[in-house]
């Protein structure tokens, strides 16, 4: 399935997050379909993840989220399913791919007019979250990949 052929695939994410007749913007991304999710209980991001994500990838993710949240960082909370999940599980055209609502966070893109002083606290930040990111010990059932799956051919 194309990356941009994905609207089963959200529509099923809607109705795990119990959320009828959003309004949706799609969002560029590289690799998964990302959307803001604009409703009258608010606006959600939702992430759709490539097709070889599995969920106990996705479990592993978001563990390390949690780990960086607990230490500080400003991470937003996940949106837990009807059901309770931390991620929804959807199919669409034999494709098995995950799910992932958080709230949205307004903001805006940067791009050539960042200024001195938010280069600085993107470095800050990023400091931060490397320090935080050396103290973490990863449950044995961890399964993360290797950046080397991701982009060497």
């Amino acid at each position: 399935m194309n990356i941009d052929d994905s609207t089963e695939l959200i529509q099923q994410a809607f109705n795990a997050f119990d959320l009828l007749l959003p309004e949706v913007e799609l969002l560029h991304s590289v690799d998964h379909r990302n959307a803001r999710i604009i409703t009258k209980r608010g606006d959600f991001f939702l992430k759709l993840l490539v097709s070889n994500h599995t969920a106990a990838d996705v479990n592993s993710r978001l563990h390390f989220v949690e780990f960086l949240r607990d230490g500080g960082l400003s991470v937003p909370s996940v949106i837990a399913t009807k059901s309770g999940c931390r991620f929804a599980s959807v199919r669409a055209d034999g494709q098995q791919r995950q799910a992932v609502m958080s709230r949205w966070i307004d903001g805006d893109t940067l791009g050539p007019r960042a200024r001195d002083r938010q280069v600085e606290r993107s470095g800050e930040l990023l400091a931060r979250l490397h320090v935080r990111s050396q103290q973490y010990d990863p449950p044995d059932e961890s399964k993360f990949r290797a950046w080397d799956d991701v982009y060497v051919t």
